[in-house]
């Protein structure tokens, strides 16, 4: 043999045994990923699964924690900050938005009134109607005229 075709023999030895080298190291070391590991159609069963049981938690208040009892509404007159953030779909942002518009306009005089505080739109107003009241000074004013 050659200088020039050992050189080419070592070379493919070379890269042969790194070859083998880098898949041992990658079968060993490196486990299969999470994405071939879980079905993402169970995946997303089981997160759908745990954000309604929060969310059935969440809206299950316990009368000692929050002063309102489990199925009771809430007054949007005179509810404090963290009984609006029981509601769905109402942060501390939100809770704080709506006080805020309660103290500049006063009591809400209907449901619908939520509509013109910022960050709250019709389609939040329908799925808060099950969940809120509106009663006190202003509204027994507005069912007497």
């Amino acid at each position: 043999m050659t200088s020039h075709e050992k050189l080419i023999l070592r070379f493919l030895l070379t890269v042969l045994a790194v070859g083998l080298v880098v898949g041992f190291v990658r079968r060993t070391w490196f486990s299969p990923s999470l994405e071939t590991l879980v079905d993402p159609e169970a995946m997303a069963e089981k997160v759908a699964a745990a954000a309604e049981n929060t969310r059935a938690r969440h809206l299950k208040v316990d009368r000692m924690d929050t002063g309102v009892e489990t199925g009771e509404k809430i007054n949007l007159n005179n509810a404090p900050k963290y009984q609006l953030m029981l509601l769905p779909g109402v942060g501390p942002a939100l809770a704080e938005r709506i006080l805020i518009f309660r103290e500049d306009h006063g009591d809400f005089e209907s449901i619908e009134e939520l509509a013109r505080v910022k960050g709250i739109g019709e389609k939040t107003v329908q799925g808060l109607r099950e969940w809120v009241t509106v009663e006190g000074q202003n509204q027994k004013d507005f069912e007497e005229e």
